[in-house]
């Protein structure tokens, strides 16, 4: 029984040290890519490059909607850009395109983290994503929660195969409670990011590697965090080491040299003193 329950320890110990070790790697890498996005997106900010934060991989450099708000002690910078992504489909490209939402806060306290992010037309129309805080920056976009989308969709904003136009933004806090409301005018009909992309297709049959005509390319982020992975693991499989050989060999050699109580040293006694009658006996 004591056998059996060695191996399971010893299993059990094998299993939390791979978990363990699993979950090192995972807060090291996610942990060095918010820390380089967080500088990253600082020195964007202010150098005031908006485009930076687009996280669509299309996109019009030029914005739809650039207009300064203020509400209360608090002002914000609204940009709207035109977007668009590429996704193959049964061997066939096909160009999804939408609306992206950036709100820059200059001044003021705070805002709220979480909040809606609608977007309204002159009909009964509208089309709302979930405005969130990007990282710790005072910057905030939106997205689709069930499409895990950043983007407005135009197909959203069809009805009976006419696209309606947007006629306002509207943000409000997450009680419901209106706390901006923008008037807009963004027309479909001027929309020519994603008309430039098919043409490329068209013409290329392969999805564009970089900017072209009036098409601009969201920057790619590349991040190497293989340097602190190897380093933080390296220390913990160390720790794991260590503690390996405290609880599964030191310790079992200090068991093996522990003094016994007195009650042992009794019956030890006794068992000899038997073995030597026995043996005199013989």
């Amino acid at each position: 029984m004591n056998r059996i329950m060695k191996i399971f320890n010893r299993i059990v110990f094998a299993i939390c040290a791979a978990f363990g070790l699993l979950l090192v790697y995972s807060l090291t890498d996610s942990g060095m890519r918010s820390s380089y996005l967080q500088i990253e997106g600082e020195q964007a900010l202010l150098r005031q490059d908006y485009e930076y934060f687009i996280s669509v991989r299309f996109y019009k450099a030029e914005p739809l909607i650039d207009l300064q708000m203020t509400k209360d002690d608090n002002t914000y910078n609204v940009k709207i850009y035109e977007v668009a992504y590429i996704s193959l489909v049964e061997s066939e490209y096909v160009v999804t395109d939408g609306i992206f939402f950036l709100m820059h806060q200059t001044a003021g306290t705070d805002s709220y983290e979480y909040f809606e992010v609608i977007l309204e037309t002159d009909t009964d129309l509208a089309v709302e994503n979930l405005g969130f805080q990007v990282l710790d920056l005072p910057m905030y976009s939106a997205m689709n929660q069930e499409l895990a989308s950043p983007l407005f969709k135009k197909s959203s904003f069809a009805v009976d195969h006419t696209f309606q136009n947007v006629t306002g933004l509207t943000i409000n806090l997450q009680n419901g409670d209106p706390y901006l409301q923008i008037p807009l005018a963004i027309d479909w009909a001027d929309f020519t990011v994603k008309t430039e992309l098919e043409t490329y297709l068209s013409s290329h049959d392969q999805a564009p590697d970089q900017a072209f005509g009036g098409v601009s390319m969201a920057h790619v982020v590349t991040i190497d965090t293989s340097k602190e992975v190897i380093r933080n693991i390296a220390i913990y499989v160390a720790a794991v080491l260590v503690l390996t050989v405290g609880l599964f060999f030191i310790r079992k050699k200090k068991m093996g040299r522990v003094e016994p109580t007195p009650g042992v040293m009794r019956d030890l006694e006794r068992q000899k003193e038997s073995a030597q009658k026995s043996d005199q006996a013989h």
